[in-house]
């Protein structure tokens, strides 16, 4: 635990940290191909929590010593020797962070004594250190990678997100200045993981056919169940077989012979290059993500100036706030996408409040709201005439709360319950105040 570490494009490799409690200078290298560990030559000093970094273009990686000195040392892949160098400054670097390119290593971070945000620079055609630029947070033992010409460092003992924390001082664009009457707080780790939090349960879209499921299963039985929405066979197509082209153009031409259905379909497919008029391979994609404003893409490129083996970086496309990256982009070799299939990614629980003097009543029934259709001007006068029985049932014994799995739907329900008292709240409200939260 607590080792250094360095990748390349066929090894893993491990120096020294500790082993059941003790520290070691060891150092190990996995190798991707196959699985097996191998032995390297051992570092020249014995530490917890050095740090390494490999500097791709002379394939060296350069160790500071962990807990136990200022030690300094370089490993040469290919000869599998080690090397001595001038010590760092500033006493020990235990968990700190590094990276190496452009003939320099930057150790940033770390220390026995406690997390810091002191950066050392070390010249290797001169073997001397000097000071860098001081980090915007403070660190210790927190995850780092170097891509390219960036040290991302994130998390640790102290929090922060090193070179990507930004205080948000510019100018708010024309819909934050609506919306948000204050100053924007810096961005945080916090803030990286809870976005991504939240991104991935907008994906997560299963629970409305859990309850289905639940209910014919109920009635029908687990059998019948099975037959009326089969799981797709484990050995199915991934790609379009002999003779699908002709049989999925046969049913585009029913389907508008019917009237047809907008949105029956997915822009999710790729097309080799023997296919198309270009001569290229074809890729489209739909991430099935709803409309959000602002919206969450933001169209980003990452360009090296030179591309060379220490900066290959050199891709275009879409990310949003928090990754450190392209989502959704190219290269100069490939391209890629991702969408939404829609996986089982979601359990339901009943939860019954067991409160004295606390009544939950459930009303299972359409409210004809339909998403945005109730709101529509034309079709409101019909939402309300539809959801009216809802009304009437939400409305007896002027309850205290109202709320809906919908928060368009609670709106609305609140709307055609009249004089009733009940606050509109939504469900998960309702769990935090039934709690103390």
């Amino acid at each position: 635990m607590r080792y250094g570490f360095a990748q390349t494009a066929t090894h893993f490799y491990v120096f020294g940290g500790v082993s059941n409690g003790t520290r070691v200078n060891s150092v190990n290298r996995l190798v991707l191909a196959t699985g097996m560990w191998e032995s390297r030559a051992a570092m020249p000093f014995t530490s917890e929590a050095p740090t390494c970094a490999l500097m791709a273009s002379t394939g060296l990686v350069y160790c500071t010593e962990g807990d136990t000195g200022s030690g300094f040392a370089s490993y040469n892949i290919a000869t599998n020797v080690w090397t001595p160098l001038a010590n760092i400054p500033g006493g020990d670097h235990y968990g700190a962070a590094s990276g190496a390119f452009n003939g320099k290593v930057f150790v940033a971070g770390g220390g026995s004594g406690g997390a810091s945000n002191t950066v050392q620079v070390y010249d290797v055609a001169m073997n001397t250190w000097s000071a860098g630029t001081v980090s915007p947070n403070t660190f210790l033992l927190a995850g780092y990678q170097q891509v390219g010409q960036f040290l991302y460092v994130i998390g640790g003992y102290a929090v922060g997100l090193g070179i990507l924390c930004v205080v948000a001082s510019f100018r708010l664009p024309l819909e934050l200045r609506l919306l948000v009457r204050r100053r924007v707080a810096p961005w945080t780790v916090s803030d990286a993981l809870l976005g991504m939090r939240v991104f991935a349960l907008t994906l997560s879209q299963n629970w409305e056919g859990e309850i289905v499921r639940a209910r014919l299963a109920a009635k029908l039985g687990a059998a019948r169940l099975e037959q009326l929405e089969p799981g797709y066979p484990v050995d199915g197509f991934t790609s379009l077989p002999a003779g699908a082209a002709e049989a999925v153009r046969a049913a585009l031409e029913l389907r508008a012979r019917a009237g047809g259905v907008e949105g029956a379909g997915s822009n999710n497919w790729v097309l080799s290059a023997d296919r198309t008029t270009t001569g290229a391979p074809l890729l489209a994609n739909d991430p099935h993500l709803g409309v959000s404003l602002p919206g969450i893409w933001m169209q980003m490129g990452l360009h090296c100036r030179e591309v060379t083996e220490d900066c290959p970086l050199d891709v275009s496309g879409f990310t949003f706030s928090g990754v450190p990256g392209v989502i959704i982009g190219h290269n100069a070799d490939i391209a890629w996408g991702f969408t939404n299939l829609g996986p089982d990614v979601i359990d339901l629980y009943l939860e019954k409040l067991d409160t004295a003097g606390t009544q939950v009543t459930t009303i299972e029934r359409c409210a004809g709201h339909d998403g945005t259709w109730g709101v529509k001007e034309e079709y409101y006068e019909n939402s309300m005439k539809i959801g009216r029985p809802v009304f009437r049932q939400m409305a007896e014994g002027a309850p205290d709360y109202v709320s809906s799995d919908c928060a368009i739907a609670g709106r609305h329900i609140r709307q055609g319950m009249g004089e009733s008292p009940g606050q509109k709240q939504h469900p998960i409200t309702l769990i935090r105040i039934a709690y103390g939260l």
